[in-house]
């Protein structure tokens, strides 16, 4: 891994009316790594609740809104980070594609970032408003029932700053 320590940046957007805008980027304040791995005795459900949401809002915290936008990241380094916190509270899990088929026929898939043992998982969303909350909780119930997984849990992520992190079950 390398670092280039750089300290500031600027970030260069385009607007249809203002033309080019450039707006200079601190580097975030980032506590140094703890590199202690903690195995929990998750015994209860509601233990494993509290592990899952710790870790992505830990997550959140480290990173906030900052690669919600990124075309090439974007959520999938929120994932990528929610799994390393997990293993780090040793917590196993893996990954699962369930396919879409209409007639017998491929059309899509439905992925599951975290599966664990208990035949439940973990899926993070973006949420911008509210109302959006109740609707990811439909649109997962549905899918739960589908696929046979028994509960899901849905960290969602704020898309701006000013909000705080949700976590749900399904």
């Amino acid at each position: 891994m390398i670092s280039l320590d750089i300290r500031t940046g600027a970030v260069m957007s385009f607007h249809h009316q203002e033309g080019v805008i450039v707006e200079s980027v601190d580097m975030p304040d980032v506590k140094p790594l703890e590199c202690k791995v903690c195995t929990p005795k998750l015994k209860k459900m509601k233990e494993m609740r509290g592990v899952l949401k710790n870790a992505v809002i830990a997550v959140y915290r480290y990173f906030g809104a900052e690669f919600i936008y990124r075309e090439i990241t974007g959520l999938d380094t929120y994932e990528k980070a929610v799994g390393v916190e997990l293993r780090l509270n040793g917590v196993e899990y893996s990954n699962a594609i369930h396919p879409i088929l209409y007639k017998c026929q491929h059309i899509g898939d439905f992925k599951l970032p975290f599966v664990f043992s208990d035949r439940s998982s973990l899926v993070l969303e973006l949420y911008k408003k509210e109302e959006q909350i109740d609707e990811n909780k439909d649109y997962y119930r549905h899918y739960a029932k589908k696929f046979g997984i028994r509960k899901i849990y849905l960290g969602l992520i704020p898309e701006k700053e000013d909000q705080k992190v949700v976590f749900a079950e399904v």
